[in-house]
Formats: structure tokens, C-alpha cells, sequence
């Protein structure tokens, strides 16, 4: 039994608790080094992850939107080549995919139907229950779907989302197709193993 704030009473089997992360900038006297932070987005830095110092990079949880550890990698490694070699790598054009590793595991890359529709860009919707596929009757794995949102009348990816067993690994040649700009017709040219959920 879970007892709520208010003094509800609830029954369950499991609880999730999620309580999330606070970055912790506040004490390592950045001022002192002339680097630039906010309470709640953390150390500032521009799209190279440079920060307001002219010498001092930053990474990760420290200044990213998405606390994710692929993120955070992502980042480093812009801001390990930008540090040491020229050039001009940047982060805001990463393209982060997620998952939420709960069963049925959750896995989004790209725009929401909710982001689309509140921005007032027009989507075509295609969506494929993992019970239709041949391997989902045959491995008892037919709970799940996957849905990919592409603009209206093109066959450009602009989100997509898997819900099902190994949905994160799933998600990968979507996000390969979304961040090369592969529009669903070249997906549909490929020759998959049969019978698979990837299918």
C-alpha cells in the first residue's frame, strides 16, 4: 500500500520512481575562471561547447538539455576536437535519440506528433502493430508498434517512435535514416532477414 501526500490510499505491485538529476555547478568557483553558469541550465556554452571562457569547453551534464550518457559522449567528443584540432564541430546539429527501458521499452527519435501539431506542421502518420508481423505471432512478441511521422506528402522522416520488446535497439536505422536525411522510400528498398520485428 502507497500512501500519497493528500492521504490517499494506493494499491500497487510495483512504484517507479524517477527523481531525476540537479547539475552541481555552483561550488567549483567557475566565476573565478570567468566561465558563465545559470542555476538550472548549468555552465553556458555556445553550439561548439565552448564556454564563456575563450580556452574552457564544456560537456555533458554540466550544460546539455538531454542528461543522457550518449549525449554527454557525443558532446565530449565535439568538444575534444574542437579544443585540439581547428575547426568548427558543433552540437546543435546532433541528432539524440532515447529510450526508456521499461517493459515494453520506449524508443523516439526526431519530432513528436504533439511538437508537430502544436508548431502547425502537416504529417503523414504510418504505423505498424507488432502482433501484423510474422514474427511477432510466431516469437509471442505481437505487443508493440512502431510509427514513423514523415512531412505531409514527402517520405522525409520527422520523428519516429518504437514501443515493444528491444525498441532501443530497434530505433537504430531510423535514427541512421533521420539524421542522413533518408527518406522512407530508400528503408523500403532495403532486403531484411525474415521473419524479424526490424521488418
Amino acid at each position: 500500500m502507497l500512501s500519497l501526500a493528500d492521504g490517499t490510499a494506493v494499491a500497487a505491485d510495483e512504484v517507479l520512481i524517477a527523481v531525476g538529476r540537479a547539475r552541481n555547478v555552483e561550488n567549483l568557483a567557475l566565476e573565478r575562471a570567468g566561465v558563465r553558469f545559470e542555476r538550472q541550465a548549468g555552465i553556458v556554452v555556445n553550439a561548439r561547447l565552448l564556454t564563456s571562457h575563450p580556452h574552457i569547453y564544456a560537456a555533458g551534464d554540466v550544460c546539455g538539455a538531454l542528461q543522457f550518457t550518449h549525449a554527454a559522449d557525443a558532446q565530449a567528443r565535439i568538444a575534444v576536437r574542437n579544443a585540439l584540432f581547428p575547426g568548427g564541430a558543433r552540437a546543435d546539429t546532433l541528432v539524440i535519440p532515447w529510450c526508456t527501458y521499461t517493459r515494453p521499452e520506449l524508443a523516439h527519435v526526431g519530432a513528436t506528433s504533439r511538437e508537430l501539431e502544436r508548431a502547425g506542421h502537416a504529417f503523414d502518420r504510418y504505423r505498424v502493430e507488432f502482433g501484423e508481423l510474422d514474427r511477432g505471432q510466431t516469437d509471442d512478441a505481437a505487443d508493440g508498434f512502431a510509427e514513423v511521422l514523415t512531412a505531409r506528402g514527402s517520405d522525409r522522416i520527422l520523428g519516429a517512435t518504437i514501443v515493444g520488446r528491444d525498441a532501443g535497439e530497434q530505433l537504430s536505422p531510423l535514427v541512421m535514416a533521420f539524421t542522413r536525411r533518408l527518406g522512407l522510400k530508400r528503408l523500403g528498398a532495403l532486403v531484411l532477414p525474415y521473419p524479424t520485428r526490424s521488418e
